[in-house]
Parts: C-alpha cells; structure tokens; sequence
C-alpha cells in the first residue's frame, strides 16, 4: 500500500509532528451512492481487511525513517493519523518540524 517513498533532501532535525490519511478504496460492490458518503466521510473505514491504524503508522515512520526523512522515527512526537476512503488507494502525507517549547 505505502509503495516507495523518495528519499528526503533535507532531513527534519529534532522532533517531528506527522499528519496521515490512510486513503482506502471502497468495495466495488457498493452502490453509488454509498460511494459518495463514504468520500465525504460519513462512512468510517473499520473493516478488518484495512488493517490496523497503529500498524500501519509504524511501517510509515520505518519508511520515512530509511528514507531519510528523519534520524529515528522516535522523533516523531505528535501524530495526526486517520483511515479514510477515497477513489484511490493511497496516503496524504504532512511533515514538520515541530518546536517545543
């Protein structure tokens, strides 16, 4: 599902907040109109089949951490994370350095 992610030019020092939408595509035999809830949200994505949130945000920091993104995925200390349906399956992915004060 994550597929590859291209290594960071620059890598994030210090801490990290990261924000994730898990994008799944609906089952091809729902309606259409079942369809367009569940893009707008109104239908949550809970099946077994979709896999596990905690799961999945961990294989996400071990990609982005081999990827460079990041020195160690333990600088991630703020975390956004949704599984959502949409018309492609796929991720949002949105990184910053975060300032602690």
């Amino acid at each position: 599902m994550l597929g590859r992610v291209s290594p960071s030019p620059t890598p994030i020092e210090g801490p990290v907040r990261l924000e994730v939408d898990f994008v799944f595509e609906p089952a091809a035999s729902w309606s259409e109109k079942k369809r367009a809830a569940a893009y707008c949200g109104s239908v949550p994505c809970v099946e077994q089949n979709r896999g596990d949130l905690e799961q999945l945000l961990k294989l996400l920091n071990d990609s982005l951490e081999r990827a460079g993104f990041f020195g160690n995925d333990a600088f991630v200390v703020e975390v956004a994370a949704a599984k959502v349906y949409g018309p492609r399956q796929g991720y949002r992915l949105r990184l910053w350095s975060r300032v602690l004060a």
